[in-house]
C-alpha cells in the first residue's frame, strides 16, 4: 500500500512537472506574447548589437570571396556572380551601419528576416548561374550557403516561433531550386534538406537556450523575488521614462504610492510566512486591476508603486478605487484554517507642467500617510 501510494505521489509529481515545463515554453518560449515591454526591448537592443557585427563580417568576407571566384570560375562566370556578390555585400554594409530604432522588436525582427534574405537569394541566383559551370569546387561550395544561413540562427536569442520563420527563406530557396530543376524526388537533394533541418532545429534550440539565459538574468536584475513585480530600480527607470514621454508629448502623467495597511500586525500575529503571502495576494491583486500599459513596482516593504501613463486624474482615480476595493473585499485562507484580510492607503498624484517624477512621487508618499492618518483604507489626492 505505501509502495503504490509512493508511486501516485511521484506520478502526481512528474506530471506537474511536465505541465510546469509546458507552460513555461507556451508563456516564455515559443512566442513574445507574455513578454513585457522593458524586456523587448532590451532582446532587441541584444539582437540589433549582434546583427550589425554579423553583417559587417559577412560583408568582409563576402568581398574578400571575390579572390577564390576569380581562380575558380570562368571570366564570364566571374564577372556575373561578382556583380551579384557585390551587391550582395552592400547590402550586408547598409544593414551593419545603417540606423534604426535599437530597442524595436520589429524592426530588428526586418532587419534579421533581410539578414536571412540577402544570401538566399544570392543563393538561388548563384545556382542558377552555375548549371552550366564546368568548377565543380565553385558549385560544391555555393551549394554550402543555406546551411550558414540556418546556423547564423544560434547567433540570436529568439522565441521558438522567430527561429522557425527566420529559418524559411533558406527553405524556400532550397524548394524552388529543387522544382526548377527537377531534383525535388532526388537522394542528393532529399538529404541536403533533412541535413538543413537538423541543422536548423540544433540553431533554434540554441537560440532559445540564449533566449532563456537572457531572461533569466534579466528578471534577477529587475524583478522582486518575492511578489514577482517589478524591483525599485526598474520601477524608478520606468518611471523616468514615462516623465519623459509625458513632457515630450503633452500626455498626462499619474502615480499611486500604496502601503499595506497595518502590516506589522500581521506578521506578529501569523508569522512572516502570513505576511508573505498577503504581499503576493497583493501583488496578484493590483497587478489584474491595472492595464498592461501601466507599470507596478515594490518601492520598499509593504509599499508598492503604480505608474500611470497617458492617464488623467479622473481615470486614474477610478483605477485607484478600483484596485482598494479588491483588496479590502479579498480574503486570504492560511493552511491552518485561518482568514486573513488586508485593506490599502493610497496616495494618488498627477505629474504638473512645472515638477519632475521625484517631486511627485514625494507628494505621493505625503498623500499616502494622509490616508493613514485619517483612518486607512483611502485614497487621498494629492
Amino acid at each position: 500500500m505505501e509502495l503504490s501510494a509512493l508511486a501516485g505521489k511521484n506520478q502526481f509529481y512528474g506530471v506537474t512537472w511536465i505541465l510546469k515545463l509546458a507552460n513555461m515554453i507556451i508563456n516564455d518560449f515559443l512566442t513574445t506574447a507574455n513578454h513585457d515591454d522593458d524586456f523587448k526591448s532590451s532582446r532587441a537592443a541584444q539582437m540589433q548589437g549582434r546583427l550589425q557585427v554579423l553583417a559587417a563580417i559577412y560583408a568582409i568576407f563576402g568581398a574578400l570571396w571575390l579572390f577564390i571566384d576569380q581562380r575558380t570560375l570562368s571570366e564570364e562566370m566571374f564577372l556575373s556572380i561578382g556583380f551579384v556578390r557585390i551587391l550582395m555585400v552592400a547590402a550586408f554594409i547598409v544593414l551593419a551601419f545603417s540606423r534604426t530604432q535599437r530597442r524595436s522588436l520589429w524592426a530588428v525582427r526586418i532587419r534579421l528576416f533581410l539578414m536571412n534574405l540577402i544570401p538566399t537569394v544570392f543563393f538561388v541566383v548563384c545556382e542558377r548561374l552555375l548549371e552550366n559551370e564546368s568548377s565543380e569546387i565553385a558549385r560544391l561550395v555555393y551549394g554550402y550557403y543555406p546551411f550558414v544561413i540556418v546556423v547564423q540562427l544560434a547567433v540570436f536569442p529568439l522565441t521558438i516561433v522567430e527561429g522557425a520563420l527566420l529559418a524559411l527563406a533558406p527553405f524556400v530557396g532550397m524548394t524552388y531550386l529543387a522544382i526548377v530543376n527537377g531534383t525535388v524526388t532526388d537522394v542528393t537533394t532529399m538529404g541536403e534538406m533533412i541535413l538543413a533541418m537538423l541543422l536548423a532545429a540544433l540553431a533554434i534550440w540554441a537560440a532559445v537556450s540564449q533566449l532563456r539565459m537572457l531572461m533569466y538574468l534579466y528578471r534577477q536584475a529587475t524583478r522582486d523575488p518575492l511578489t514577482g513585480l517589478n524591483n525599485r530600480r526598474l520601477l524608478m527607470d520606468r518611471l523616468a521614462e514615462e516623465e519623459q514621454r509625458a513632457k515630450r508629448t503633452g500626455q498626462p502623467l499619474c502615480l499611486m504610492m500604496m502601503d499595506l495597511d497595518k502590516f506589522k500586525r500581521v506578521n506578529d500575529t501569523y508569522g512572516h510566512h502570513a505576511g508573505d503571502k498577503v504581499l503576493q495576494r497583493f501583488a496578484k491583486i493590483a497587478r489584474a486591476a491595472i492595464r498592461a500599459t501601466d507599470v507596478i513596482g515594490r518601492y520598499g516593504g509593504e509599499e508598492f508603486v503604480v505608474v500611470l501613463p497617458n492617464t488623467s486624474a479622473e481615470k486614474g482615480l477610478e483605477v485607484a478605487e478600483r484596485l482598494r476595493k479588491q483588496v479590502e473585499e479579498d480574503v486570504i485562507l492560511l493552511g491552518d484554517g485561518q482568514e486573513i484580510s488586508a485593506t490599502v492607503s493610497i496616495g494618488f498624484a498627477e505629474m504638473t507642467a512645472s515638477e519632475d517624477s521625484a517631486v511627485m512621487i514625494e507628494r505621493a508618499d505625503v498623500a499616502m500617510y494622509s490616508a493613514k492618518e485619517t483612518g486607512r483604507n483611502r485614497i487621498v489626492l494629492a
